[in-house]
């Protein structure tokens, strides 16, 4: 894995993340409700709900 830094690992962890919730949105036919934060200290993310 060299050549792999933790800003193209996290890149590819969220256009997955995004893939995924798009292919449950396209089979459940509803959407996700997005919640995205940040931690003061550092760290961020974006849960994704289907109620």
């Amino acid at each position: 894995m060299s050549g792999l830094n933790s800003a193209a690992v996290k890149e590819y962890l969220i256009e997955l993340q995004d893939l995924i919730v798009a292919r449950l949105e396209q089979v459940d036919g509803e959407k996700f409700l997005r919640d995205s934060w940040d931690r003061p200290d550092g760290g961020s993310g974006t849960c994704c709900i289907l109620e």
